[in-house]
């Protein structure tokens, strides 16, 4: 399931996420919606770190794979795994744990 957000003053982000959606993942299942936080989900792979909060704020159990990126690195939180591009193990660990929950 993918899920997606685009910033509500810019519709064409909207469409264009759609297109590759459609393009790079047409049989994966997709949810687009203006509030990540309301939406349920064991793993959450998202950059932006009030997206993150909000997701986390109602998922004590839940797990965030973060793509790094200047913009985010200095967030922290025990339920996130910066991927940096060196620690797919570490990933596929953390993936491998939420899918048995």
């Amino acid at each position: 399931m993918i899920l997606t957000q685009a910033p509500r003053t810019n519709p064409n982000a909207l469409a264009g996420k759609l297109r590759w959606i459609l393009k790079n993942a047409p049989d994966v299942d997709f949810t687009m919606t203006r509030d990540k936080g309301l939406v349920y989900g064991k793993v959450l792979v998202d950059d932006f770190p009030g997206y993150i909060k909000r997701w986390l704020r109602w998922r004590p159990r839940g797990t965030v794979i973060m793509p790094a990126s200047q913009e985010n690195q200095h967030y922290s939180h025990h339920q996130v795994l910066r991927y940096d591009g060196t620690n797919l193990d570490a990933v596929r660990i953390l993936l491998e744990k939420a899918k048995l929950r």
